[in-house]
């Protein structure tokens, strides 16, 4: 619910507020490139983002005595699996279908892995996880297709990531 409000929100502020200056061409509608800002402070914010999220499913088992030091971990592990194999896919797809490699989309799938996960981390396998993260990271790239056909200007795919 959390990150669904999240998206949705950050979707009506780009409607609201609008495409920034030529970020769609005039004449075919179609998106310019534009500067997406400094990967240096992307990666740091993701990695940020990254460690804080042990810290919320982690510790959402509220407990640290008996099992629940086994389901904190086991909870680590999956948080883990999603987030990395969510940036590895959105990597991947975005090398294949744009040519060339895009950090900031790599870094969208770090977090497009950690929301997938959340609300079930504690009760599915590893390899559940890493299915999540793929289809995740497939999500994501279909939402920044479609917004951007939809001419929503969202310069960070904020509500992509969280819807």
């Amino acid at each position: 619910i959390v990150h669904m409000v999240g998206g949705f929100s950050g979707l009506m502020g780009a409607i609201v507020v609008g495409p920034r200056n030529n970020r769609f061409d005039s004449n075919t509608g179609q998106p310019n490139q534009m500067h997406d800002g400094n990967k240096t402070l992307q990666s740091l914010g993701a990695f940020i983002l990254w460690f804080g999220w042990y810290g919320f499913n982690c510790g959402s088992t509220l407990a640290i005595s008996g099992n629940a030091a086994n389901v904190a971990g086991k909870v680590a592990m999956t948080t883990t699996i999603s987030a990395a194999s969510a940036c590895i896919t959105a990597t991947i797809i975005g090398r294949f279908a744009e040519g060339h490699f895009d950090v900031s989309l790599g870094l969208n799938g770090i977090l497009a892995g950690l929301v997938s996960i959340t609300a079930n981390c504690s009760v599915v396998d590893p390899w559940m996880a890493m299915i999540i993260g793929i289809v995740g990271a497939g999500i994501l790239y279909a939402g920044h297709v479609l917004i951007l056909k939809l001419k929503v200007d969202d310069p960070c795919d904020a509500c992509v990531v969280h819807g």
